[in-house]
């Protein structure tokens, strides 16, 4: 490897190191795409506890490329004229924000900034934060199509994985499910990209007030353990296939006196 080839490398690998150092996410709340997993690591989380998960620059070129994903597709729905958000004035004095107070966000709007008369929008995702269920999440896209509304979410997966996809994975149903939970709406689509072919399989989950139940007790239990400083009884065997790769093994069994 030359000289010039091994320094651009290393300022790859210092980029990469520097968006793992900054990934700054909130876990004072439980967040949809996560609320699948064991109830012990959603309270490590919590507390900010220190694991053994270190994303390291190859994941994340990984991450980037799925972020890259959701922004292509941002760009289809916008250009259709169904997206709903946030959208905010490109103007860099103005910055006024369009849909901010709607729940659902609005369409892209068709006429110039009130404020300035610029015709250029960034779009925004639409957010939401519930603190009864300590709920908060941030939602891949809401599309407005004749008066009704679809939640969308987008996952990537290899070729293997693509081929054996024959409905929506249960993690991905609970975390669209909240999604239409917090948003008040009754369909959601789940839009998978086989990231090596970039072929596409569409499933849509229907809002299921059974489910909803349960994880709304799921999460109430959860808030009332936290907010006491306490854990949750392990869930699994020290020896079960979830906790030997749990990266909170170390921690989580270290006193055999905790919560089991």
């Amino acid at each position: 490897m030359s000289v010039i080839t091994s320094a651009i490398l290393e300022l790859i690998k210092t980029e990469h190191q520097r968006c793992i150092d900054r990934n700054d996410r909130d876990y004072s709340y439980f967040h949809p795409s996560e609320f699948h997993q064991c109830v012990r690591l959603l309270a490590y989380k919590y507390y900010k506890v220190e694991s053994t998960d270190k994303i390291k620059p190859d994941l994340q070129r990984v991450f980037d490329n799925g972020h890259h994903m959701h922004d292509r597709y941002t760009k289809y729905f916008r250009n259709i004229g169904i997206l709903q958000g946030v959208w905010v004035c490109s103007n860099p004095l103005c910055k006024k924000e369009y849909g901010k107070e709607e729940t659902l966000g609005v369409l892209e709007p068709k006429e110039k900034c009130e404020n300035c008369g610029c015709e250029n929008y960034k779009y925004k995702e639409v957010n939401f934060t519930n603190t009864e269920y300590m709920f908060s999440g941030s939602i891949d896209g809401i599309l407005g199509m004749s008066g009704d509304f679809v939640v969308i979410d987008y996952k990537t997966m290899n070729s293997n994985s693509f081929t054996r996809l024959s409905g929506p994975l249960d993690k991905h149903i609970i975390q669209v499910t909240i999604y239409m939970w917090a948003m008040g709406i009754d369909k959601a689509i789940l839009l998978y990209e086989n990231k090596d072919t970039q072929r596409i399989k569409l499933f849509e989950v229907r809002r299921d007030e059974e489910m909803v139940d349960k994880i709304l007790k799921r999460a109430l239990t959860l808030k009332g353990i936290v907010e006491k400083s306490k854990l949750p009884k392990r869930p699994f065997k020290e020896d079960s296939p979830q906790c030997s790769s749990c990266y909170y093994k170390a921690t989580c069994w270290k006193s055999k006196t905790a919560p089991s």
